[in-house]
């Protein structure tokens, strides 16, 4: 969480090659994202990209899996997976509201989904 908190104080240009500022909407989702997890979830890697979404990446020894979440005029996640013992990767993008997207959350990557009332 501290790590997330202090990217919400990065601006335009924060790597030195153009990197836009994080989206403080999908900063505080991605905070808010942490507090559902449990003690038998994967530890997840919180960081940012260069677009400015928050992103948490989590590696639980049999995939790797990743959520990053993006405002735009509403909370938008992308959602992705790669098993280890397979090259075929699975991803899905959706409103975080949407029944899919908590489905694919809940199915694939095996985590908390994001409640009804989550933005």
């Amino acid at each position: 969480m501290a790590r997330l908190k202090t990217f919400a104080d990065y601006g335009d240009d924060w790597d030195s090659r153009g990197a836009c500022a994080p989206m403080p909407r999908a900063i505080n989702a991605a905070l808010r994202y942490l507090t559902f997890l449990q003690p038998w979830h994967p530890n997840p890697l919180a960081t940012i990209n260069r677009e400015g979404e928050a992103v948490l990446e989590f590696d639980d020894n049999d995939a790797f899996s990743s959520i990053h979440f993006r405002d735009e005029n509403g909370l938008i996640v992308e959602l992705y997976r790669r098993p280890k013992d397979s090259q075929q990767s699975i991803y899905k993008e959706g409103v975080a509201q949407d029944a899919e997207v908590n489905s694919f959350i809940l199915e694939k990557l095996k985590l908390p989904i994001l409640p009804h009332d989550f933005v």
